[in-house]
């Protein structure tokens, strides 16, 4: 990649950029943050609209602590990401604008500013309702960080945006119940686990896999007369 740089000499085209934008990574999974940092600015100098520089950028400026260089390369980013659809999760490097809103939050936190903080993270939580791929993305991200309450959070409001299911679609309720079902299996809150579990039963009360595995935990919690009750209830 070096040698590809100097190949280039003084020409600044997207090419190069996309090399300084993978000597910035590599720099990065080495632990060389003032090469990363280096490489990411070079790259964002090139391609100023690139949402995937400018996200690495924000991301190796808030590491080394310069969280208003971190602030203004998220807020660049976020008036790019707003004008645009949201890439698929799965995708390596997608950005939404409720992640982007989420960081902020972050660095907000971070400068002990908390009443904008919060502010910050409503509005990250609002557009995660308001789209699925966003939604996805903004859980991924905070899933990623060790934020369960707040993953929680999430799932909660996306319920409530839904009508809970009733007046709403019932399957992705049912989806929802269930990813929040895992997150709190995960934390250890497996009666509360339960509870969402057998919720999502009740928007989808035909789905066999989610009965089993609903089946495997009311046994393991030695609850399954209740189990038994739910059903026979439906």
């Amino acid at each position: 990649l070096t040698a590809l740089l100097e190949e280039f000499g003084r020409r600044r085209t997207k090419e190069r950029a996309a090399v300084h934008h993978h000597l910035a990574k590599i720099a990065l999974a080495l632990g060389d943050l003032d090469e990363a940092l280096s490489q990411a600015e070079e790259a964002s100098k090139i391609e100023r609209t690139d949402p995937a520089i400018l996200m690495l950028l924000a991301q190796v400026a808030r590491q080394k602590g310069q969280l208003d260089r971190a602030e203004q390369a998220y807020r660049t980013l976020l008036l790019l990401v707003s004008r645009q659809a949201p890439l698929p999760a799965e995708e390596a490097d997608a950005v939404g604008e409720s992640t982007i809103l989420f960081e902020l939050y972050g660095i907000a936190r971070d400068k002990e500013q908390a009443d904008r903080a919060q502010d910050l993270l409503d509005s990250a939580l609002e557009v995660a309702t308001r789209d699925p791929a966003e939604a996805a993305l903004l859980e991924e991200a905070l899933r990623s960080a060790g934020q369960s309450e707040l993953l929680l959070q999430a799932l909660d409001q996306r319920l409530l945006a839904l009508g809970e299911g009733k007046a709403g679609d019932g399957t992705a309720a049912a989806q929802i119940l269930l990813t929040k079902a895992q997150v709190l299996a995960k934390s250890g809150r497996l009666d509360e686990a339960l509870d969402a579990r057998l919720s999502a039963l009740e928007r989808a009360p035909h789905d066999a896999r989610l009965l089993e595995s609903t089946k495997k935990l009311a046994d393991e919690l030695g609850q399954t007369p209740r189990l038994v009750e739910h059903l026979t209830a439906l």
